[in-house]
């Protein structure tokens, strides 16, 4: 892996994941470590993340999403697990942005592949019940950075 990702076969294999979360509404912080796995199905990829999550001092508790990830004009469109549209990410860009609308709540992403193939996502995420930022970073799997 050099450069920056081209399509959507580019992410398979798996992930460090580290992702710190800043929610402005209730002024707690959030950390989660853990391990994204992008295991290819036919030419799209099955994305699994796993890993331990410590919210506003709370005790550490395990957590877990899924998501599919298909290629598409240029990019790749990104489905929640339950096949229902997410957000298109577009490729070939350094850095692209992405939106995503529900009911009151607005969700832009920041993706940075500056870095490739150590990469990053931040959400800002804003609503009336919601406030938050999240940054998730994503290593090589085995790489020391």
């Amino acid at each position: 892996m050099s450069g920056k990702p081209s399509e959507v076969l580019d992410f398979c294999g798996q992930w460090k994941l580290d992702r710190e979360i800043t929610d402005q509404k209730n002024g707690q912080k959030g950390v989660l470590n853990g391990k994204a796995e992008f295991e290819p199905v036919g030419q799209s990829v099955q994305y699994i993340e796993f890993g331990s999550l410590t919210y506003g001092g709370q005790p550490k508790i395990p957590a877990s999403r899924r998501y599919l990830w298909s290629g598409h004009s240029g990019g790749i469109n990104v489905f929640f697990d339950n096949g229902i549209f997410f957000h298109h990410v577009h490729l070939g860009l350094s850095r692209t942005e992405a939106v995503h609308i529900c009911a009151e709540d607005i969700y832009k992403a920041f993706y940075d592949f500056t870095t490739w193939p150590v990469w990053s996502t931040t959400w800002n995420v804003s609503g009336p019940r919601k406030h938050y930022t999240m940054r998730s970073t994503y290593f090589p799997f085995g790489d020391v950075v």
